[in-house]
């Protein structure tokens, strides 16, 4: 039977880490919508966890010390109203922002367009003035 690996592989090259903060990015967008369950919160942990501590660091609104607690929670069958706490501590307005602006730092880098400030990639010419 494989071992698993003690340590979690962090993201080293541009595009996995931000496959990694799309990953919290989608994870925040399920908390913030109401649809977020224990799974959603495991899954954001797991992709935080890959993430280097060079990008965490920078993360400061994500309340990282809910995150190391997120396995006994997961079990709790947790949904809906219940999730609230949670998501304001690791989904907040100010933790998703923050996220937003880190993955469009990484997309910049690899030639994607920018996210907007809902998450989702900006339609070409948003923003711009007509006339």
């Amino acid at each position: 039977m494989r071992q698993m690996p003690d340590e979690v592989i962090k993201a080293e090259i541009d595009a996995e880490i931000l496959d990694a903060l799309q990953g919290v990015k989608l994870m925040q967008t399920e908390l913030r919508d109401g649809r977020g369950t224990g799974m959603t919160l495991a899954f954001l942990a797991a992709y935080y966890e890959k993430l280097p501590t060079g990008v965490t660091r920078r993360l400061t609104e994500i309340d990282a010390e809910t995150l190391r607690h997120i396995g006994p929670v997961t079990g709790y069958g947790l949904h809906g109203e219940q999730m609230k706490p949670l998501a304001d501590k690791l989904a907040g307005d100010a933790a998703f922002a923050q996220v937003i602006r880190a993955a469009n730092a990484y997309r910049a880098k690899l030639g994607y367009p920018r996210l907007g400030p809902d998450g989702w990639p900006e339609k070409a010419g948003a923003g711009l003035a007509n006339g």
